[in-house]
């Protein structure tokens, strides 16, 4: 349990430190919300950190890769720097808005089917 709450910690240092601020406080947000509605559903606390640890490296995995295409872009002058700045400033939140959701509602559809599966009982 500890080494969960330790992965989490260092996800979010690794985010602000090889990534960007920005990707670091979307992912500190993702924490906040993540335990204020987990910690009210039942089920596991093993299984809740876990599905944190997985949404954290999965949060450091997607906004490292959507950093490194904006670089990338830059780097090579895909399209003007003004107009980078504009995509990444509309897109960034909105992109991070579906990976959150998408996994908010599948850790949720875990947590339930989990507790569902613990109490099925089957008649021989």
């Amino acid at each position: 349990m500890i080494l969960m709450l330790e992965l989490t910690a260092l996800s979010v240092l690794v985010t602000y430190c090889w990534v960007d601020v920005q990707s670091g406080a979307i992912l500190t947000i993702f924490n906040i919300l993540f335990f204020s509605l987990f910690s009210q559903l039942k089920g596991d606390l093993c299984l809740k950190l876990s599905l944190l640890v997985v949404g954290n490296v999965f949060g450091l995995i997607w906004s490292y890769s959507f950093h490194m295409l904006f670089l990338y872009a830059r780097t090579y002058e895909v399209a003007s720097t003004t107009t980078l700045h504009t995509i990444y400033t509309i897109l960034y939140p909105l992109l991070n808005a579906f990976w959150v959701i998408a996994f908010w509602s599948l850790s949720s559809t875990a947590l339930h089917s989990a507790r569902n599966l613990r109490w099925v009982t089957y008649v021989d």
